[in-house]
């Protein structure tokens, strides 16, 4: 159906139906699956404005859905006159308290759903449900079962300030033990600030901001800019030592690979290391393609060379085919069974699948060849508190999923 012949469906049902729902497309049409469920390269409310149209040719109630994840835009939408209602899932799924929370003014307690649409591949792939932001999600029987308060506290120490040992942390410490984290930077969040940094991962942002307040809230000690060794931990006497340091990017042995133009994706996301106009990426799983769109959409020519087949292979099958669809939209030049074998003054040398060579014009090269775990940092803390456990990406670089899921576990039953 077209939207014109849409609205005059309604019309014709107005008087069988109680209230209308609207979104863009049925589920049978692959396509439309990620605007169906917003992923967060879209703007909150995309199909807001397909219930204000019904709204005007529609006497019954109409109900807007899809990227409504919080009540202060809930409110607007109703307000504005746009829709009389509105429905909501993966915000609940985030935090089923949302709505006794923001009532309660206690806002700032909300977890904060990041529309990364796990939860939603999870299930069409017939798996549990799970949640990114909320460890507890699909697990509520398995971890009501541990006592919300600990009848026994403990000194917990937690060594990395990432999104791993800030949910270890904080889950600690809302049991009742003493928590001190201790962070090598002056700023909490670890690798998510770069992963957040993009304009459009607001989302992610709020989730960065929930994490350091809530460790604030839950009496969290912080110490930053401490480089902890097995001495300092010892010195701590914890009961339990979190090993949370996560993983450093992995930079390929090439000639030329110093040069003052080579930067990390991460760092390029995050506002500290500037690209010329012309970009090649080498890498093209999720941080690449990440990147890349973010420096197309600050009006960049970018190519992504990836030696696979094909890219974007470490996403759900959902924001795959947004990420695929808007960058090609936006003109970044995808070359695949290709890998950079040099860095040289005016770009790059790569070698394509059928061996020939190819030199790609560029100001500035980013580096987006994933990640490797911090092992030596993990090896040297390993004995110092009678009980250790270690989480995240120092385990093996994974998913923000993972990272909050082992953060929480990991002092879950202490």
């Amino acid at each position: 159906l077209t939207q014109e012949e849409g609205l005059r469906f309604a019309k014709l049902i107005e008087d069988q139906v109680d209230c209308f729902q609207t979104s863009c497309g049925v589920m049978g049409e692959f396509r439309l699956i990620p605007y169906i469920h917003p992923a967060y390269f879209l703007p909150q409310g995309k199909n807001v404005h397909f219930a204000a149209r019904l709204k005007q040719v529609v006497s019954k109630p109409v109900t807007a859905v899809g990227a409504v994840v919080d009540l202060e835009l809930a409110e607007r939408i109703v307000a504005s006159g746009s829709a009389d209602m509105v429905a909501m899932a993966r915000g609940l799924l985030a935090d089923p308290w949302l709505v006794e929370k923001s009532l309660g003014g206690r806002e700032t307690e909300v977890v904060p759903c990041i529309r990364c649409n796990e939860c939603l591949a999870r299930v069409a792939r017939f798996i549990p449900v799970r949640c990114t932001t909320n460890p507890r999600a699909g697990l509520e029987v398995e971890t009501l079962r541990s006592h919300p308060v600990s009848l026994h506290p403990r000194r917990v120490v937690v060594v990395g300030g990432g999104p791993a040992g800030l949910q270890a942390a904080i889950t600690a410490a809302e049991r009742g033990h003493q928590v001190v984290l201790l962070e090598r930077s002056f700023r909490l969040g670890g690798n998510l600030v770069a992963a957040s940094a993009p304009p459009f991962k607001d989302e992610m942002k709020r989730f960065l901001r929930f994490l350091r307040d809530r460790v604030e809230a839950v009496g969290v000690e912080v110490r930053l800019g401490v480089k902890a060794d097995a001495s300092a931990v010892a010195a701590e006497r914890p009961d339990l030592l979190v090993i949370a340091v996560g993983a450093e990017p992995v930079w390929p042995d090439l000639p030329g690979i110093g040069d003052a133009r080579v930067a990390w994706a991460g760092d390029v996301c995050a506002g500290e290391a500037e690209t010329g106009s012309r970009v090649v990426v080498v890498g093209g799983g999720a941080i690449g393609c990440e990147t890349a769109l973010h420096l197309v959409r600050q009006g960049k020519e970018v190519v992504i060379v990836e030696q696979l087949a094909e890219v974007a292979l470490d996403y759900n099958f959902i924001n795959r085919s947004l990420l695929l669809e808007l960058l090609s939209e936006a003109g970044v030049d995808v070359q695949t069974s290709a890998r950079v074998v040099e860095v040289r003054g005016d770009g790059v040398r790569a070698v394509r699948g059928d061996g020939e060579h190819a030199n790609l014009v560029a100001d500035s090269v980013v580096i987006a060849m994933g990640m490797t775990p911090r092992r030596r940092e993990v090896e040297e803390l390993r004995g110092a508190a009678p009980q250790v456990v270690s989480v995240g990406d120092c385990v093996t670089p994974r998913f923000l999923m993972d990272a909050v899921r082992e953060g929480f576990h990991a002092v879950a039953e202490l």
